[in-house]
């Protein structure tokens, strides 16, 4: 019986050419579309879960209304001491230039050289916490000694070759060379990690040179972490660390209270849901969205929904054209049950084609998509998982689309089928109708995402932000001579006439910014302020305006001294009548700097779209420099370069020469929202494609279906456009009606993504009749073909069609 069925469903669906190409097509382009989002979503879900008590590990973060990643050093050791719950605990950071920034610092082992960024130190507990596996030495003593150090396999493999790197002395450059021995080697940090280094400094060393206050508790500036004791409650212990750090912390009256009334204080994050929930300032790396996980999970199960609302749709129209069929089986003895496993065993037939050619696809495309979203796409078939899941496409597929055509025609009488009543039927038409509404609501919907989203980035890219950054670019300075010597490597680099102006900076616009309070009065109110270090050529270089006051001068020497220049948003914050001349007061890490405000400088964007501008207090203060700013000329562009770097090679022969263009660096601060913008335009072609190619063949069965009618239609002295546009209006009031339920829905979803920017585009009104007519217009073009041979049949053919 099994070889007879097979061979009717073979026959069938090879009978059927155009309608299997469109069904399996459809289908295979949904599960591999669905592949890649379940695979990237699978990869942003594991961050951080390669730790062995992944579920026990907790960092420590600072809520306030500006919240941030780093607490005081001394917290972890103090915590382990005081709180039963706490298991260990270990404190890391970056190996911070000035104004929080990570230079390169050159990197020495003989005759190699490399200058390195990723370059951190931690507490010795830092792999009693943390599951980094050491290829070479020992976890427990790696970062107990001062002058010792641990390199990623990579760093080892590039500074040794295949020779063992252990007690090795390299050199880094922290002004001066310093030397460390190599205690360890580590395991590359999986990318799936929040943070990455390459370089991993014991805290011992860099302690014994520290005599500031960086490792006490009145300084905010570390990544600490917590592995609590199983079955400890993180929120419980959250209610014990407001009061027991009064103990410890010197806080300020207003703070108290503050902390007496919950709006301040200490949090413990997961460190599984740092990547994907993580917004506060001064992450150690870029963090994913929990947003992009949402909306890529749903176009994913959206597609694939529309493939297998497809699937079943096109299998319920070609189930109705079986009736006569089906009818003359029941006549001559067949079961109820061998016509349902007819269709159900085509259905099985289909799905499993479309699962062959949804991997085809999925491997011929992995790589490119790969580049795209920066993931690798592997699927290890072998995987019983793997196996589970593709099986599991192939099983709701074939109940998808065999199961109600199996129930529905067995159902019938043969009497009714072979009369033909059964096309009469009003529920399997109404059905499909409500499926190709829901279909085409998604793709309405996906089209209006993908307007606003790029209008959005479009946005972003175009904004003004306050300063020019065309034709800046930025050379980050290596050598601390020439932080003393910067006026001299600026007149060298003036010297070539595409250079136009130049200026030294501690930090660049879209990078991070150090935050310290500054304070106008002896009491009053203190407010958080990004803090950037200028020369006097800053706003000619850049192009920005002041709005009050005077900028530094190079003719007066006390400028660096006590004079400071803050922008309009730090101004507007103070009850003064004009900020000129007044003496604030600037808690600058270890130093209280004490000075009268010259000017005040008109917003700019010193940091992302994303976020409002922050208050900025700015300073002359040469010892922190750590780039130059180069506004050059458009033309001959590679000459200009390569003359910078041959001066900046002769002033400073001990270091490579490095450049980036400014406008390109700030490009990168939108790469995720222009990635997401890429990934939603090629989904809502893909859902548009696989809706349409449905559309072409219920309208081709509806045109079969009306063969008779519209040939009588003909005779009547209907006209080919009357024709056509009965066939084509009857699927328009459907996408019509889509349009309508999709419309709320779409301004739902995107008036919340547009949340994550303080400044927006919006949705023009415009996006939602624009893509109802795109939908129109393409499901137009996909079933005229087909109208327009209906509409010329010769009426005497469609009279004698059956």
């Amino acid at each position: 019986m099994f070889s007879h069925i097979f061979k009717i469903a073979f026959r069938n669906l090879f009978k059927n050419k155009q309608f299997t190409i469109i069904n399996m097509l459809g289908l295979a382009i949904g599960i591999m579309s669905f592949l890649f989002i379940f695979l990237w979503v699978q990869d942003e879900l594991k961050y951080d879960k390669f730790h062995e008590h992944s579920d026990r590990i907790y960092r420590i973060a600072w809520q306030s209304d500006n919240p941030q990643t780093r607490t005081p050093h001394p917290m972890t050791y103090t915590m382990v001491s005081d709180f039963s719950e706490v298991e260990n605990a270990v404190s890391i950071s970056p190996v911070w230039g000035e104004g929080l920034t990570q230079p390169e610092r050159t990197v020495k082992y003989g005759e190699v050289q490399f200058d390195e960024s990723a370059i951190y130190s931690a507490d010795t507990t830092f792999f009693d916490v943390f599951t980094f596996p050491l290829i070479q030495g020992n976890p427990k003593t790696a970062l107990k000694d001062v002058g010792s150090i641990v390199l990623s396999e990579s760093a080892a493999k590039k500074y040794f070759g295949d020779g063992d790197p252990i007690n090795k002395i390299i050199t880094i450059n922290f002004g001066q060379d310093a030397p460390f021995r190599i205690t360890g080697v580590m395991a590359d940090i999986p990318p799936t990690s929040h943070f990455h280094f390459d370089f991993l400094i014991s805290y011992v060393t860099l302690k014994a040179f520290d005599r500031g206050e960086y490792y006490t508790w009145s300084d905010f500036g570390h990544y600490n972490y917590l592995l609590l004791r199983k079955g400890i409650n993180p929120k419980t212990l959250e209610t014990k660390m407001i009061e027991w750090s009064k103990k410890y912390i010197d806080w300020p009256v207003d703070a108290l209270h503050e902390l007496d009334r919950g709006e301040i204080g200490f949090k413990l994050q997961p460190i599984t849901s740092i990547h994907l929930h993580s917004k506060l300032k001064w992450e150690l790396e870029s963090n994913g969205d929990i947003l992009y996980i949402y909306i890529f999970s749903a176009m994913g199960i959206l597609v694939l929904v529309i493939a297998c609302v497809n699937f079943m749709n096109l299998s319920l129209a070609k189930s109705s054209m079986r009736g006569k069929e089906v009818g003359i089986k029941k006549v001559v003895g067949a079961l109820r049950t061998s016509i349902q496993l007819q269709f159900l065993v085509e259905s099985l037939i289909s799905a499993m084609i479309s699962m062959i050619l949804a991997i085809i696809l999925f491997e011929i495309l992995a790589t490119p998509i790969g580049n795209l979203t920066d993931k690798q796409f592997v699927i290890f078939y072998t995987d019983p998982k793997v196996v589970l899941l593709l099986g599991g496409f192939v099983l709701f597929c074939v109940l998808l689309a065999g199961l109600y055509p199996a129930v529905f025609m067995s159902r019938f009488s043969p009497y009714a089928m072979l009369k033909g009543n059964i096309i009469k039927s009003k529920g399997k038409p109404a059905l499909r109708n409500s499926l190709m509404v829901f279909q085409f609501s998604i793709s309405i919907f996906l089209i209006i995402a993908t307007l606003t989203i790029s209008r959005q980035i479009t946005y972003l890219r175009t904004q003004k932000l306050g300063f020019d950054s065309s034709q800046l670019i930025v050379i980050p300075i290596k050598d601390t001579l020439m932080h003393n010597n910067y006026e001299t490597t600026k007149s060298e680099f003036l010297k070539y006439h595409n250079v136009l102006s130049i200026t030294a900076v501690s930090n660049i616009p879209g990078h991070r910014f150090n935050q310290n309070p500054i304070q106008w009065l002896e009491g009053e109110d203190y407010i958080d302020a990004s803090e950037l270090k200028v020369d006097p050529d800053f706003i000619e270089t850049l192009n920005i305006k002041m709005d009050a006051g005077r900028f530094f001068s190079k003719d007066r020497p006390a400028d660096i001294e006590n004079a400071f220049i803050i922008n309009k948003t730090a101004a507007s914050l103070f009850k003064w009548d004009s900020p000129l001349q007044q003496n604030i007061v600037w808690f600058d890490d270890e130093v209280t700097r004490r000075g009268k405000v010259i000017g005040v400088l008109d917003d700019f964007h010193f940091q992302s779209l994303h976020s409002t501008i922050e208050p900025l207090i700015i300073h002359f203060q040469p010892s922190d420099f750590n780039y130059f700013i180069v506004k050059i000329n458009s033309e001959d562009i590679p000459n200009t370069i390569n003359s910078l770097e041959k001066t900046y090679s002769r002033l400073d022969p001990q270091h490579s020469f490095d450049y980036f263009f400014l406008d390109e660096d700030l490009a990168k601060l939108y790469k995720s929202d222009e990635r997401m913008q890429e990934v939603v335009g090629y989904f809502t072609l893909l859902a548009i494609f696989i809706s349409c190619i449905g559309l072409f063949g219920l309208s081709a069965f509806s045109a079969e279906q009306r063969t008779k009618e519209i040939g009588i239609r003909k005779v009547n002295g209907a006209t080919t456009l009357n024709i056509l546009t009965m066939l084509s209006g009857e699927f328009s009031k459907w996408i019509a009606l889509s349009a309508i339920i999709a419309t709320p829905i779409t301004w739902y979803i995107l008036h919340n993504w547009m949340q994550n920017f303080a400044y927006k585009a919006g949705t023009p009104w415009i996006f939602y009749p624009l893509a109802l007519l795109i939908t129109l217009l393409v499901s137009w073009l996909t079933i005229g073909p087909q109208s327009i041979r209906s509409a010329l049949r010769n009426p005497v053919d469609s009279l004698k069609y059956e």
